[in-house]
C-alpha cells in the first residue's frame, strides 16, 4: 500500500489477504521527498501516485522492492 498523508509517503507490506497495512517498508518525510520522486519519477500523463503503485505491483516481492529502494 502506498499511503500519502501529511506526513509524508510510505509504503506498507499489506497483511490479513490485503485487508489491513502491517509494517512499513520505506517512508519519505516532506523534506526528503525529492528522493521519492529519484525512485518513482512519475508518469507525465497521469498521477504520479499511480505510476509509483504501478511500479510497486511489478515487482515479484517484498524484498526485490527493498533492493530497488536500497540501489542508488
Amino acid at each position: 500500500m502506498l499511503s500519502v498523508t501529511q506526513q509524508g509517503i510510505a509504503i506498507f507490506k499489506m497483511r490479513f489477504l490485503g485487508l489491513l497495512p502491517g509494517h512499513k517498508i520505506a517512508e519519505w518525510l516532506p523534506n526528503d521527498l525529492d528522493r521519492f520522486v529519484e525512485k518513482f519519477g512519475g508518469d507525465p500523463d497521469g498521477s504520479p501516485f499511480r505510476h509509483a503503485v504501478g511500479l510497486l505491483m511489478s515487482f515479484p516481492s517484498i524484498l526485490e522492492i527493498k533492493r530497488y529502494l536500497m540501489t542508488p
